[in-house]
This record gives C-alpha cells, structure tokens and sequence, in this order.
C-alpha cells in the first residue's frame, strides 16, 4: 500500500507481453468514487511490439475497455483495464503516441499516480494553455512562399493544400507550443515529388532550409536542419519517426523539394508530453486574480496557466531523451532513455531533455500546485539516487543519458527536491526506500565543510553561472536549506540524534554566512570573501530561506536586488547580460517572503510580462532566459556558442510566478506533508480580490478573499481533518463564521480543517502586520509563514520583517499624529517647568543641575521629534530615490537609527533621576542603589552601544545595521523597563505607607481617584506601563512598537519634567484634607503663646531649598524659630505647622543640639501639606516600623507621644482645658 492508499506490484515486460488476445491488470484503490474520477482519464495501452491480427469482441479496432467495477457492497472499487491487441493495420499514430509504452502506462496505473483533478471551473479555465486533445491541428496560417494553393484547407480540415515548384513552402502555426509527431495525409504526388519538415519555437527561425537547433548549439544556427520525409512519396498517411520526435515547437514549415505538385491535408501533431493524462486541460489546481495595474488585467492568471502549462509539456515518456553523444549534424534524434521509469519530469520539452535536480527546484512546485501530478517527480528523483556514487555519496548533476557529474549545487538540489516532494505527496514508502542514500548524500555535502560550518565548493558545475567556487554565498545558503529540510525530514523518520546534528549544524552555518559574505558597505551579500561582485542567486535565496540577521538587512538585500533590474527583468551580475527566469523566480519569492509585496509584483510584471508577451517567443510557454536587451542570445558566451536559437522556450525552471502566486497572493501553502498542516496567508499586493487551490492525497485545499480600505473577507476550504494558521493582512474587528473572534498579537489565528469565512471590518488607519520572525527550535521552519511551533522575536531574526506592505506609510502617519499631540503637552510643561525654576527658585547647584537637565531632555525630545517629521516627508521630498517601504523604515539615511540613540540617551537621564529621588526619599540608604546602579551602568553602556552601532550605520551608503544594533536595543528596553520598575515599586511602597499612615492617624478620606491618579504620576507607575506595553508589543510583532515607541520617546521627558512642575507647585503628594494657600498662613492670622515651647539648632551647613525637600533630601532643613501653639488655632486652620515641627525635629535628630518649648507658630507658616505628609511617611513611619524610636523616655519617644496628642487635640478641641495653653499631660510628655 503506498502513501494515496493503493497496492500492487508493477509487471514486468514479459507478463505484459502475453499471447493471449486479452490480459487484465488488477488494481485496487481505497478511494470509493474512483470510478465516476477515473472516466476524466481514459488511458491507450497500445505498443508498436503488439501485432496480432485478432481484435476484441464487441469492440472496434483501437479500442480500450475501462472497466471499473466495485467487487462487493462496502469495498474499494476494483479498477479493470483491459488491454486489446490491435492489428497492424488498425495502429495508427496518434495510437502509438498516445500509448508510446505499455509498461510505463500500466506503472502509472499501479503506483496509483493517475491525476485526479478536481479545480473547479471559472472565468480562469479560459486562460488554459493546455490543448483540448491530445491530438492538435494547427490553428493558423503564418506564411507561405511560392506556389501554394489552398493554404487554408490545412487549419480548415476540408481539402488539400497543394504545394507545387522547388522552394514552395507554407508555415503553420499550432498557436501554442505543442511536441510530438507529426502525421499528415498525402492525397496527390508523383515519383519525384520530395517534402521536407522544419521545426521551430520562436517564429524568429521560421526557415524552409533549417530547424531551431536541439541537438547542440552551433553559431550558424542550423546544426539540426530539417527532416526530410523519405523518398518516394505514397499516397496516405504518414507519421514521423519515434526516434524524430520533436518535443518542442509552435511553428511547423512544410518544403517542397522539387518541381512536382505534392497535395496534402489532416496534418496534425500527436501530443508526446503528459503521455499518463488524456485531458490536458483537467487541472487539480487553479489561481484567479485581475491585475489593476499592468496592460492586461488578466496577466496574473495568464502567466499561472503559463507556468502550469509549460512543466506538463516537460513531462515525457522516458523513453523520449535527447540521444547523446549527440547526433551529427543535420539532425536530431530523441530516444534515449531518461530514467529508471516514467513519465518523468526533464528540464525543457525542445532541449535538454534530461533530468535537472536545479530546475526541479522551481518546477515541482508549479506541478504540484497546477496538476499535483507528482508521478514524474518521483522518478525523476529515483533516477538521481540510483546513480548516486555507492562509495562516496556523491549524486550526479543530471540524469540520463548527459548523467553529467561534478555540481556540489546540483547534487544538494536533488536532496532539497526530496524534501519538496515528501512534502507534498506524504509518500512514505519512498522516503524510507531512499533514507540510506539520502544520508549518505547528506554526508557526502556535509564533509565538505570547514571548521566555521560553511560548505567549500569543489563541484563546480551550477546553472550557468559565472565562478561559484571556494566558499560560495550561493552553495552555501542552499546549503543551510538542506539542513533545515534535511532536520525536518529525520524528524519524520524519527532519526532524533540526526535531526539534532543538522538543525545544530544549520544555526551554527547561518551565524557563519553572515559574518563571511556580508557586505555592509554595498548592503548585500558578496559572492565570496575575496570579490565585490553581490549575486543575484546568493541574495534571492537568502530572502527565501531567511539568512538575514535584521529586517533592515532584508529590506537592503531586496533593494539591492531591484538595482540590477532594467525594464524587462533583473540582470544577473555573475552571469552579465543575461536574465535568468529561473534565478529570478527565487528572486520573486524572496520579495514576497520578506514582505516586499510591491517590488514582487514589479519584477512579475517586467520579467514574465515581457517573456509572456514578446512576439519572438511562442507566448504559452515560458523562455529558459533571454538577454539584457530582449534577445534569444541566452548564454551565448557561456556554453551556448552564440547560437539563440538553442535557446528553449518552455523550460520549467522559469515558473516561478505559478507557485508563487498559489503560495503568497492566494496565501494557501502546506506546512506538513499532504497537508496535515497548512497555513494561509494573503498578501494583497495591491490588489483586490484573488483566489485559487490545489488538491492533496487529502483533499481539496481552497481560499478566496476580497480586500478593500474599510473591509477584508476570506474563505477557505480545506480538508477535514487538518489544522493550520491563518494569517490576516490587516487588523479589525473579525468574525469566523460569523462569530467574533479573537486575533492573537501577530494577526494569526488557528483553525481547524473545514470550510470557514472570515471577514474584517477595519477603518482608513488600520495597522497592517508585519512579517513574523522566528528562531528555529530544531524543527521545521516553513519559507513563508512560520507555524506555531516557531519562537517569534523581534531581535534575533531569522525572517525579515515586511517594508513594503501597501498601507505602511499609515502607521507612521498614526505614529506621527501621536507623537505631535504628545510633543505639544510635552512643550507646555517644559516652559511651565523653566518658569517655575527661574522664578521660584533660587541659584543653588541643585537647581542648576536641574536646570540643565531639564534643557537637556527636552532638546533631546525636540531632536527626536524632528527626524520623525523628516522620515515622514523624505519619501515625498525624493520619490524617485526608492520605495515608500525602505524610507519609512529609515533607509538611504540613518533617521531611524538616530531616533533610537538619542531616546537611548534621554532614557538615561530619566533613569538618573529616578534613582537619585528614590534614594533620597530613603533617607539615603546605600543598599537602595545597589541593583538601580547596576541597571543604569548597563543601560548607559547600552546607551553608547548603540550610539557606536549607529556611527557604522551612518557610515553605510545602503542604510543598513548590524546585528549588534539589534541586541543592544533589545537589552536597552529591557534594563531600562527593569530600573523603572524597581525604583518604582520603592517609591510606591513609600508612598502607600504614608497614605496609610495619614488615614490611620487622622480618620481624613481624600478623592480615591485623584490618590490614584497622583500615585501613578508621583511613582512613575505609568511610565512603567508605558515601557512595559512597549516590550509586549515588541514580542507579540505587533506594528503599534512603532507608535508606542515614539510615545515613550516623549513620555521619557514628559515624567521627570511634570514632577518638577508639580514639586514647585507643592502638588506631587496626596493631601490631608483641604491644601490651603500660604496666605492662609501668615502670622498675623495665628494667636502667640509663650508657654511650653523648644528651641533647637540642626547643622547650618546642610543648606538647600524647598525643590530638595520635595525630592527627599530631608538633612537640609532650616533653623526655624520658635513655636506657640493652639488647639483651636490648629483645628481652624491646618494641622501643617505642628505636623512639620515633628518632622524637622524627628528626621533630623542627629543635628539636635538642645530642646526648649518656645518656637513661634508663625515661623513656619507656607510649609504645604505635601512635604509634610511625605516626610512624616519617608521617617516617622519608618522608623516606627522598625521600632528605632527609642524609649518613652528618650527624645523621640516623648515627642512622638506629644505628636499623638496634639493630633487628638487637633481632631477634638473640645478637650482643652485652657485655650490658652495645651493639656497638662502634654505638657509632662513633652517636658525635657
């Protein structure tokens, strides 16, 4: 039983080859409707070997019985295929072609591969390239010469054309490239009457004397010649030779060779390719999208059906190989054998014919997303590892009959092509057949590494580039993707050790890729350690397989990449002048993979739309290259001797755009084998609406959405069953089958299999999401969109963030919109704060030192809020310099970067301040700056970090950063956000506790909300919020880091800044009851009273103001006078003065001379309840909580006891005895 469920063995020749008039092949499959499937797909067992003169009875001669037959109620369905010798007489061509081997169709049948398409139709099934039959007549006239009459008859199918002289000649064209044998009626000639037969692709060799060259290229390009049909002549039908196939071409030009009439009609060409499939057009895939933005809406699904198209015509029967050692010239013959069995899929259908593991890298996606018909891929695979070396592991670089060796790249793409296939086919009965040569392919590679990881390429052989050995960029980034496939494939196989090895192996490769081949100055990769030159192959397959460090290194290399381009695709440095579709098709997805929808979209349209479009080539099928300026001199100087017209139109390594297209616009992918896993993922790419699917072993895979500003909608439909992600463009309110669901950070949600809609409603400023980044945990990383068993972060990338997403400029209108509202309150209290510290306060070097910073952070914040308003306008100021994507994102200049350093540096200063108010307030207590000082020495280090970071930046002509950059910025938030927490949390403590005890002691109830609110602004609690939401959103990937990173860039100054205002205002603390104005308080307003009164002197030299009080620093109070209290005067005016005399006299105890109950009241009027309160809370509780009051009969013991009582007489005047004077007890409390 295989991996679609089928069994059987296949027969050998000799069963097959029976005597009997009729054999039968068995086959059982699980699949309960095959029999209504199987009638799309009826199959010719014919062979030139089968010679009887019996036929079967009841049929006529040619015929083939499909029997399909259930054998009981609940069991599979028993396929029959009876196979009818035929009589010599009753074979005809289009028999022997549409069955060229009877083996190889009955191994098609019993290996279960037959092609079950199940796409639905649409307006997409009229861009089918494919012909309706298998056998084409041609569709028009291209030109004649001499003497031709009734040209017409030979498209029309109603008459003769009669060609009559030497010279006279007619080209027909078949409109689409087509390969096969010709057969042709000849209906009137005579014994000298002599044709001729020229074939050709490009109608550029149209020519009655010469075909486009096949065999071998030759500078005057007329190496293959013509085929001449053998003289004499016969009245009737007559096919062209096996052994003369041509297996591509569009244009066919029949030559009269001599002066006698020849007459002929029914030409016709017998379809070679997809020899297993009768309905060409019978797709298991589809993809429709309208393009707004190019001349020809329709080019997306075009060049889809393009792509698709030109693989099924590189599917041939095995036996249909370029012969080699190649034919003299004039002449070609194609009946070598290509494989171990067939179909099987080759490089081109006019030349090479042969298997090209390289260009399957390309190819078996397009298969598999059009056709899913993977039975050519299998055996092509087959075929490379049964001609593996069994002694060193080495793989060759083709199949037969080339079997050319000495491709390092080549023999790694065999094993990338492995994976690919398993990926999609879930075969794994062949894996486990293949596992102990794949290893040993594996290893064969993996001896060729040096001590850093990276692969030494010694097999140079490549797809026709120039150079390419030593240490490669290009080998070695394929290389990192064979270690991941190759990882995940050991996975499969449960080979865990193994699997550990080659991801270990590919993280420790990819650290060493970057540090060898990057190139900061020109902001790419370089082809090697020793040149200049950055290719285009290297840097396509980074973007693809996710080699890049940082995304501003993505966004670089995609830049990088666009500058080769010119008008009609992306010219390729290491092979000049030449445009390689297939270089270009991973070129295409990596734009896409790292979030360059737009530039993507650009190159499509300029590489394919010119190959799809331009009159030299066959316009269905896809060219192998072409030069810089259009020609068909394709490799002219580099193996192909100047000979364009060897150069193939339908090769399927430039089809690119078909698997792309499926994968990114329609956004459907598979993640596990068949499916199990899936993700879907839209990129919009400037369009409005696209759908597609493709079919498994598991089923249909389908999706379909619609995009427009305020709206997304898609639906998809996949198998039951399965599970996978979906990953939306943009963010909104969202529904999944018409419930409101919830989106994860990164915009992805995870859906089981079935049919689901979802649909977003959004406004004009909606985020659109960047690409996801992931660390690989030593499990599978797909391409495209990571799975959930990636780790997502921001720095350490594996996958560059998107940079040119369609709507990106708007978060940055949004961002910028938030920071100017920020920066306008951010301006109002910096004048505040400099008013209220020139006018308030004195000249001390406090204030100075306050003063100075205060400039400094403002102008800080004034800088930074510049180079946002720049990096908005610089893509309008200069639109023809690059893409909107790269300048929001700071590239071509160093805003960015400089945006992040100078925040860095604001960020210290912040912290400084923080750390020193805390310690202040805690009495200045050294064990408190232990972990805040070492935070701040990291983060200051940070801080200079980045600043030289950003010096290499700014030295860099691309706009690029390292990898450094990013980890220090990381490390910077985080030790930042770790300071402000910690100091915090004590500030907060502090100022709980002194809430505490002022609600404790006085019963007095103020506001909660405006507690609340003054003790999130006092502690710096929403400060914290602020870093703490900004380091969420950096984890989750969400786009809001960039707005709430400019928010906090102001909110860095706004803090520190809004508590000097409010500390001059006396506003920074809650209050106890009602704040009254220091007028309130004079003097004149308080009785005097001389009894019971203290005298003391603290230090003299602990001089400071009101601003240092505020901020903690409680050794520097003042001598103050003396005080006369009244209990009645305290309750009708504020317990201020009493509750401050206690303070000074408590927290400074260690500056107290003598004491003497004599101070004056009014002395001390104009002390707010703030710094009262916040000082009582900072000492008195403290050290009640610690119990370092001392005795009842000490100092501090007796005044806080007459504190007490004075607060109870505060709270009950009543109580006095003598208005004059305070309670006798008091008085003995308070007696020294």
């Amino acid at each position: 039983m295989d991996a679609q469920g089928h069994s059987g063995r296949l027969p050998s020749a000799e069963s097959l080859h029976s005597a009997r008039n009729t054999f039968h092949l068995h086959y059982y499959v699980v699949e309960d409707n095959l029999s209504s499937r199987f009638d799309k797909h009826s199959i010719y067992f014919l062979s030139h070997f089968l010679v009887s003169n019996q036929t079967h009875d009841g049929g006529p001669p040619g015929a083939v019985l499909v029997d399909c037959t259930r054998a009981e109620t609940g069991s599979p369905a028993r396929l029959r295929l009876n196979c009818i010798k035929m009589r010599p007489d009753a074979i005809t061509s289009k028999d022997i072609i549409q069955a060229m081997h009877l083996q190889l169709v009955a191994g098609v049948v019993l290996a279960g591969s037959l092609v079950f398409a199940s796409a639905p139709s649409g307006p997409w099934s009229a861009f089918n390239f494919a012909p309706a039959s298998k056998v084409v007549s041609p569709k028009f006239i291209r030109e004649s010469h001499g003497v031709v009459q009734g040209a017409n008859h030979l498209v029309s199918s109603n008459g003769s054309a009669v060609l009559t002289g030497a010279d006279s000649w007619v080209t027909l064209d078949f409109g689409v490239e087509v390969g096969g044998l010709i057969s042709l009626n000849f209906d009137n000639v005579s014994s000298s009457s002599s044709i001729s037969l020229s074939f050709t692709e490009s109608p550029t060799f149209i020519s009655p004397t010469t075909s486009d060259d096949s065999s071998y290229p030759s500078a005057n390009t007329s190496y293959d010649g013509v085929l001449h049909v053998p003289a004499p002549l016969s009245i009737g039908h007559w096919t062209q030779p096996a052994s003369c196939l041509r297996g591509g071409f569009r244009f066919l030009t029949i030559v009269s060779n001599s002066n006698d009439s020849v007459a002929i009609s029914n030409v016709s060409c017998a379809i070679s390719f997809m020899p297993h499939v009768s309905d060409l057009r019978d797709y298991a895939g589809y993809f429709y999208a309208l393009d707004p933005n190019f001349h020809d809406k329709d080019f997306l699904t075009k060049i889809w059906y393009a792509g698709a198209y030109t693989v099924q015509t590189n599917t041939v029967p095995v036996n249909t190989g370029r012969q080699v050692p190649f034919v003299s010239s004039p002449g070609w013959a194609n009946n070598a054998t290509l494989g171990i069995a067939g179909p099987i899929i080759v490089d081109g259908a006019k030349r090479d014919r042969a298997v090209w593991p390289g260009d399957m890298g390309i190819a078996v996606s397009t298969q598999f997303v059009s056709t899913n018909d993977l039975l050519p891929t299998k055996n092509a695979l087959s075929t490379m590892f049964a001609a593996q070396n069994p002694t060193t592991g080495a793989l060759p670089e083709s199949g037969p009959p080339l079997s050319q060796q000495g491709s390092d790249t080549y023999h790694m793409w065999t094993l990338v092509g492995a994976y690919n296939y398993y990926l999609y086919s879930g075969d794994d009965a062949w894996l486990q057949n293949i596992w102990t040569n794949y290893t040993k392919a594996v290893s064969f590679i993996e001896n060729k590494t040096g001590d850093s990881g990276l692969l030494d390429v010694t097999g140079l052989r490549d797809w026709g580039r120039q150079g390419g050995g030593g240490y490669s960029a290009g080998a070695n980034a394929l290389y990192y993707k064979l270690l991941l496939t190759a990882a995940e494939l050991a996975g499969y196989m449960n080979e865990t050790n193994i699997q550990e090895g080659w991801a270990l192996n590919a993280t420790t490769q990819k650290v060493a890729f970057s540090q060898a081949f990057w190139d900061s100055e020109a902001g790419m990769f370089r082809d090697n350690s020793t040149t200049s030159l950055h290719p285009q192959d290297a840097n396509s397959l980074v973007l693809l397989y996710n080699l890049t460090m940082t995304p501003l290194q993505a966004a670089s290399v995609s830049a990088g990449l666009q500058k080769n381009w010119n008008d009609i695709g992306a010219i390729a440095p290491e092979l000049p002048d030449n445009i390689s579709p297939f270089i270009s098709g991973f070129e295409l997805a990596g734009h896409f993979a790292s979030g360059n929808d737009a530039r993507a979209m650009d190159l499509l349209r300029r590489e394919w739309g010119y190959m799809l479009y331009t009159n030299i080539s066959v316009q269905s099928t896809l060219l192998e290259g072409f030069t810089s300026n259009g020609s068909l001199f394709y490799r002219s100087y580099q193996g192909y001797n100047y000979d364009p017209s060897y150069t193939s139109h339908s090769h399927g390594w430039s089809s690119g755009p078909t698997s792309a297209l499926t994968f990114y616009v329609a956004g459907l992918t598979v993640t596990a084998p068949q499916g199990r896993e899936w993700s879907v993922a839209p990129h919009l790419s400037g369009l409005t609406a696209a759908e597609g699917g493709f079919e498994t072993p598991l089923g249909w895979f389908g999706a379909r959405w619609n995009a427009s500003d305020s709206a997304f909608a898609l639906s998809i439909d996949v198998p039951k069953g399965t599970k996978g992600v979906v990953r939306l463009p943009k963010a909104g309110d969202t529904t999944v089958d018409g419930r409101r669901a919830t989106v994860r950070g990164d915009l992805t949600l995870s859906l089981a299999g079935g049919e689901h809609s979802i649909n977003i409603r959004t406004h004009p400023y909606s985020l659109y999401p960047f690409k996801r980044v992931a660390i690989n945990r030593g499990r599978r990383i797909n391409d495209t969109v990571p799975s959930e068993d990636r780790l997502e972060l921001p720095i350490f990338r594996d996958t560059p963030i998107a940079t040119d997403m369609p709507m990106l400029p708007q978060i940055f209108f949004v961002d910028l919109v938030c920071e100017a509202v920020l920066y306008g309150v951010y301006l109002v209290i910096f004048c505040a704060a400099a008013h209220l510290m020139i006018a308030r306060r004195k000249r001390s070097w406090v204030n100075i030192t306050i003063m100075a910073l205060l400039f400094a952070m403002f102008g800080i914040s004034t800088a930074y809020f510049i180079l946002s308003v720049m990096s908005i306008a610089e893509p309008f100021l200069r639109p023809d310099e690059g893409s909107q994507g790269e300048f929001f994102l700071g590239l071509g200049s160093s805003v960015t970067v400089a945006q992040m350093v100078l925040e860095g540096f604001n960020c210290v200063i912040g912290d400084s301040i923080v750390i020193w108010r805390a310690w202040v307030i805690c009495n200045r207590k050294f064990w408190i700056l232990a972990t805040p000082a070492c935070l701040l020495c990291g983060t200051t280090f940070c801080a200079f970090a980045l600043a030289y970071e950003a010096s290499l930046f700014s030295s860099s002509s691309t706009g690029t950063v390292t990898g450094g950059f990013a980890k220090f910025s990381f490390a910077f938030g985080a030790l930042t956000f770790a300071t402000n927490a910690f100091m915090t949390s004590i500030i907060a403590y502090h100022t709980w506790m002194h809430h505490r005890f002022i609600k404790t002691v006085l019963s007095i109830y103020t506001n909660p909300y405006r507690k609340l609110l003054l003790l999130l602004i006092e502690s710096g609690g929403l400060y914290c919020v602020t870093w703490l939401t900004s380091i969420i959103l950096l984890a989750l990937q969400s786009p809001g880091i960039y707005i709430m990173n400019d928010i906090a860039a102001q909110l860095t100054g706004i803090y520190p800044t809004l508590i000097i205002v409010l500390v001059c205002l006396e506003l920074t603390h809650p209050t106890v009851g009602k704040d009254l104005d220091s007028s309130q308080l004079r003097s004149s307003q308080l009785p005097r009273h001389t009894s019971h009164s203290v005298q003391f002197r603290p230090n003299t030299s602990a001089a400071s103001d009101a601003l240092e009080v505020e901020l903690g620093n409680v050794d520097s109070i003042k001598t103050m006078g003396s005080l006369r209290t009244d209990a009645r005067a305290l309750h009708g005016g504020t317990a201020l003065g009493f509750v401050n005399l206690g303070l000074l006299i408590i927290i400074n105890e260690k500056y107290i001379e003598y004491m003497e109950y004599n101070v004056a009241w009014e002395q001390l009027h104009g002390k707010s309840a703030a710094e009262t309160i916040s000082m009582i809370f900072q000492s008195l509780v403290a050290r009640v909580s610690h119990n370092t009051l001392g005795s009842p009969d000490s100092i501090e013991g007796r005044l806080w006891q007459g504190i007490v009582t004075l607060l109870r007489l505060y709270l009950h005047p009543e109580a006095v005895t003598d208005a004059g004077a305070l309670p006798s007890s008091t008085a003995e409390v308070c007696r020294p």
